[in-house]
């Protein structure tokens, strides 16, 4: 997977940048189709019903996009797309790219994504696996996080408003329900299925888990898929979007928890496959749906 970086980042730290929202980052990149004048950018959005996208806001949104190598500067005034083609499978969601861009950051500017992993190491060792509360994630990314970053409520509200606009989590008044969005997972698994040669679901969640979304409660031995995750796996089973088989005596196999509620075991899974995704609207991504829902 061929993956080029900007040699212009922003100094700034990521999550620093507390008014740049999701549906910012898809517009902008969006309106970035070939090289393109930063001073220019602002003018497109006149007449928006977004009133935040002045001059400023949009170069916030630019320098945002530069340092996670989703746009560069070829020139000081000029910007053009980076990474269009970087994830491996056709026609990919705004939503999708973002996550990979995120995933591929090296550290310090892996702090969105190495969050990500500690919310959900620490709502395993908690009450209820799906969830974490803020108050909580602030106490555990402090302890945890090796950044130089001062975890608190703003940057951290920053980042549960970000990954849930982008559908990795879903964000509630208190907390992060750490299940992605069914369309997200869906897409990523159907991205899988086309473009490589296997149909083991571990070998699918390992490629979802290096490139995207943190997949795993647990590597020891047999991988367990976290909670939110397998909420959202039995949840496309239900719907017939994928099919899970188990096999005596398999290899590679991952668990699939039980999710709070469920009325399906925990299961041994060794292979899937995917058919359509079904026109409904708990298979939109959070930027394409009318109303925000909690699915859990």
């Amino acid at each position: 997977m061929s993956f080029e970086r900007t040699s212009d980042k922003p100094n700034r730290t990521l999550v620093n940048m507390t008014t740049v929202y999701g549906d910012d980052l898809r517009a902008v990149d969006a309106a970035v189709a070939s090289d393109t004048l930063v001073e220019n950018l602002a003018e497109r959005f006149d007449g928006s019903e977004q009133p935040s996208y002045d001059d400023h806001h949009v170069r916030t949104v630019v320098e945002f996009l530069k340092g996670v190598d989703m746009l560069t500067a070829p020139e000081a005034r000029l910007v053009r797309p980076l990474n269009r083609d970087a994830v491996p499978y056709d026609d990919p969601s705004f939503e999708a790219r973002f996550l990979y861009a995120i995933r591929r950051q090296e550290r310090p500017r892996d702090h969105l994504t190495r969050l990500f992993e500690v919310a959900v190491e620490s709502a395993e060792s908690s009450g209820d696996p799906q969830l974490i509360t803020k108050s909580q994630l602030q106490t555990d990314a402090s302890r945890r996080l090796s950044h130089d970053i001062s975890w608190n409520e703003t940057k951290l509200n920053m980042w549960s408003r970000l990954m849930s606009r982008v559908g990795a989590v879903t964000e509630i008044d208190d907390g992060v329900v750490l299940a992605p969005a069914r369309g997200l997972v869906a897409e990523l698994l159907s991205g899988f299925a086309a473009t490589h040669d296997s149909t083991d679901l571990r070998d699918a969640l390992d490629w979802i888990d290096e490139w995207f979304l943190p997949a795993y409660a647990s590597r020891a031995g047999r991988s367990v898929v976290h909670r939110g995750l397998a909420a959202v796996l039995t949840a496309l089973e239900r719907d017939g979007v994928v099919k899970f088989r188990s096999m005596a005596d398999a290899s590679n196999e991952v668990d699939l928890p039980a999710g709070s509620g469920s009325s399906v075991d925990s299961r041994t899974i060794k292979s899937f496959s995917v058919g359509e995704v079904p026109d409904r609207p708990a298979y939109r991504l959070p930027m394409d749906a009318d109303t925000r829902t909690v699915q859990r």
